[in-house]
């Protein structure tokens, strides 16, 4: 994790991963790098899925956000998955932005919005307070 709690995930983007009709990266394998980089955030932060899990808690997405496209990412290219956490405030809610950086500039980048969910009654909750604080820190 760099200073600014940012962590970063070398990748290289698979040909399986193409679009059948244009060859460039298809949208789901988007997400499918950028979620790389949310796991290795929550590792950095103690918050893996694993460490949630003994605690009977789970981490899922909601919902996306301000998807945007800047550069074409075909199959071969090296990119570098940028991932930090935007905003935790209270309650069961946390955002994350993800960049996938190509060549140095931003290729694609989008914020994702995650809920903290009880396992065993799949009930949004708000997280533990040793949890919070370390995202607080964030």
């Amino acid at each position: 994790m760099n200073p600014n709690g940012r962590v970063e995930v070398d990748c290289v983007i698979e040909a399986a991963h193409a679009d059948p009709d244009f060859g460039h990266l298809g949208f789901q394998h988007y997400l499918q790098y950028c979620d790389a980089g949310r796991r290795t955030l929550q590792e950095a932060y103690g918050v893996s899925n694993q460490a949630l899990s003994t605690r009977g808690l789970g981490l899922v997405v909601r919902g996306f956000k301000d998807a945007v496209y800047r550069q074409e990412i075909v199959p071969g290219d090296r990119v570098t998955v940028r991932s930090r956490f935007l905003r935790y405030e209270r309650g069961p809610l946390l955002q994350m932005r993800h960049e996938m950086v190509k060549d140095g500039r931003v290729a694609f980048a989008v914020s994702t919005v995650h809920v903290f969910v009880d396992r065993a009654t799949h009930r949004a909750v708000k997280p533990l307070d040793d949890l919070v604080s370390r995202l607080r820190g964030a």
